[in-house]
């Protein structure tokens, strides 16, 4: 015989409400489909359930391949046990104790003599402790379902519709409009989606209730009714409960717009800090101080503080910094405040760089080749990058922000402190502005400095385990580390860029300021490289060998001296001193050429070339012979031909005039 379902075991079979289960069994009575499938619906006349005893049954074998295959899959039904309160843990130990003598004996004469005794006492009290009597047929009825379902059935059955809604929308809107159950899943499911893109806005809960109760009239209007005077104004209402069930898609709002609170919950994992060692990861970041403070100019302001944090130790290391009036933190104030941490004997080179993720941060980029070199003297991880920029919105990853708000709270004492609402500030009167520090900037820096100082002294939880910032450095001195220090002079030839200068008189040329220092007086090329910083006005700059890209020396600007300050002559002779003695250096590493001996030598080695015989002699036409004659005969020979031309002009002149003469005697 085919196997056949109830409708609630249709239905919890297809994961279903038992309503829709309901109407897929009267399509298939009026020949429609279910999810592409004929079902084959038997009606059943006499038993327990439906309606005036006929009911339906689903035949297995019309169902969805999907759901025969999981039918398959569930070898036995699954009990839905309600929760276990005080109450029905008392009704399931009542029956085990009851009923515990005959779960071990086996069918046969005894056990039912054992059961027939059982009936027939009068003196048992339930787990409320209520007189109650158990016939047979009860007490063979839960021993069968104890070999079914183990204890767990004497345990009390949850109901088969718990969890799914009685009602899709509203109980008094279903009972007052006539609508069957598809188009009321049809309203349901487009109410839900207008509501869900409300949430999704980020709309008030205010806001979506009144909305949605707009929304049901009009959807409810559309599915064609129209008589709306005819019921009461509470059947136009949607539930609260329907309107908050879909509360978790303003999740989508907080996501897109209000990251802070999207970050606050999101997941973190645990990370440890114990195995570090001082300076294996240093953590940067700016933090706005608290405290008022006044510029030159008699402004007020809130100093920013470049604060670097030694992530095995909990040494805060800083520098303060007071921006002009509408600009920010730049490249160069973090770069140098990089510097002054590497100069730092007591921090040095870190071996990983944990920064924050702006474009004033690029500059780390430049010293990754200097990290890499430190983790291979302290043993590397694999990385490809000892620059860890933090990703954004993600201030919680980062150790310093906690030691900020420790600071903060160290500096709530000082004058003109404002407290971290910028907005709702402190102020020693109400109504009028915070007083700012009464000091200079140099004094703010000072009384900062001995307040992270005193905390480094204090005893601290985490990866500390009670000890004070000092004690874990000093520990880690104590057990060989060692830092990484780096010559300032290096510095200038990382944060900067080359230019090609000419050396004229021992000097160079940049900017409209002449350059120089000492070892250019033993530097004897024309070209030389310059590496002008990058980030800040030059007061000192590397110089660099123009071919090899050796470090020449740092050069300091040349002092233009008074016209009557000796100071001038005497860095003159001391620069002039100073070349001689490197020539001079010059000319005991070189022997000595006589160079015009050497030509001689090299002259009489040679021979004369040797003279062909010309095949034929091409001869000069008069006038060209007299311009070779001319070219070729000396100046003294010049002189002479020029005065013996001369005396046969003369002569010329006298012969003519003496017969000019004659001629007219004549007459």
């Amino acid at each position: 015989m085919t196997a056949r379902l109830t409708t609630a075991e249709f239905a919890e079979l297809a994961d279903i409400s038992a309503r829709k289960a309901r109407s897929a069994i009267a399509r298939a009575l009026e020949g429609k489909t279910w999810r592409g499938f004929q079902l084959v619906v038997d009606p059943v006349t006499g038993g327990r359930g439906g309606v005036a005893g006929h009911s339906y049954l689903v035949r297995v074998d019309s169902l969805p391949t999907d759901l025969q295959q999981r039918l398959k899959v569930t070898s036995r039904p699954v009990l839905r046990i309600a929760g276990l309160t005080e109450q029905r843990g008392a009704e399931r130990d009542w029956w085990l104790r009851i009923l515990g003598p005959l779960l071990a004996m086996t069918d046969g004469p005894d056990r039912k003599s054992a059961v027939d005794a059982l009936a027939d006492r009068r003196d048992l009290t339930n787990w409320r402790g209520r007189p109650i009597r158990l016939t047979p047929r009860t007490i063979y009825r839960r021993l069968q379902k104890y070999r079914e379902n183990g204890p767990l059935a004497f345990a009390p059955r949850a109901r088969a519709d718990k969890g799914r809604s009685k009602v899709v929308i509203s109980l008094a809107a279903e009972q007052a409009i006539p609508f069957d159950t598809e188009t009321w899943e049809r309203i349901a499911d487009e109410l839900r989606n207008y509501i869900r893109g409300h949430w999704k806005a980020g709309e008030t809960l205010k806001l979506i209730e009144g909305r949605s109760n707009i929304k049901f009239r009009e959807l409810i209007a559309d599915a064609g009714f129209s008589y709306f005077n005819s019921i009461p104004e509470n059947a136009l209402l949607v539930p609260r409960r329907f309107v908050v069930a879909e509360r978790h898609y303003r999740n989508v709002h907080t996501l897109y717009h209000d990251r802070k609170s999207y970050e606050d919950n999101r997941f973190r994992t645990q990370r440890s800090r114990s195995f570090l060692k001082p300076m294996d990861w240093v953590i940067g970041d700016v933090h706005p101080i608290d405290i008022l403070c006044t510029r030159d100019d008699g402004s007020t302001a809130h100093a920013r503080m470049l604060g670097w944090l030694d992530g095995a130790t909990n040494r805060l290391r800083f520098d303060l910094v007071l921006c002009e009036a509408g600009t920010g933190i730049r490249n160069a104030d973090l770069i140098q405040s990089f510097c002054h941490m590497l100069c730092d004997p007591t921090w040095g080179m870190p071996r990983t760089l944990y920064i924050d993720n702006g474009s004033e941060y690029r500059f780390a980029e430049k010293i990754n080749d200097a990290l890499q070199l430190v983790s291979q003297l302290r043993g590397t991880d694999g990385r490809t990058t000892r620059v860890v920029h933090a990703q954004p919105y993600n201030a919680s990853a980062k150790p310093i922000e906690g030691m900020f708000a420790i600071v903060e709270k160290m500096l709530q004492g000082v004058p003109g402190h404002t407290g971290g609402d910028r907005m709702n500030k402190k102020t020693e009167r109400v109504g009028r502005p915070t007083k700012a520090f009464p000091g200079t900037f140099d004094m703010l820096r000072d009384v900062i400095r001995g307040r992270i100082h005193e905390m480094e002294m204090y005893p601290m939880r985490g990866h500390l385990a009670g000890r004070s910032p000092r004690q874990a450095y000093e520990a880690a001195i104590e057990q060989g580390w060692q830092p990484v220090t780096v010559d300032d002079r290096e510095i200038l030839t990382v944060f900067a860029d080359d230019r090609v200068c000419t050396i004229a008189k021992g000097v160079i040329n940049v900017n409209g300021r002449r350059w120089a220092c000492d070892e250019m007086s033993g530097y004897f090329k024309s070209k030389i490289i310059a590496r002008i910083p990058k980030y800040w006005p030059p007061q000192r700059m590397a110089l660099l060998d123009y071919k090899t890209r050796e470090i020449i020396g740092i050069a300091d600007p040349v002092e233009a001296f008074a016209f009557d300050d000796p100071r001038g002559a005497m860095l003159s002779k001391q620069v002039d001193k100073a070349r001689r003695k490197a020539i001079r250096q010059l000319d005991r590493s070189t022997p000595d050429v006589d160079t015009l001996a050497e030509g001689l030598r090299l002259a009489a080695q040679m021979t004369d070339a040797t003279v062909a015989t010309p095949i034929a002699r091409i001869g000069l036409s008069d006038e060209a012979a007299v311009i070779a004659r001319h070219i070729s005969e000396t100046p003294a020979a010049r002189a002479d031909r020029q005065h013996e031309k001369n005396l046969k002009a003369q002569r010329r002149q006298s012969i003519a005039l003496d017969n000019t003469l004659k001629a007219l005697k004549g007459k």
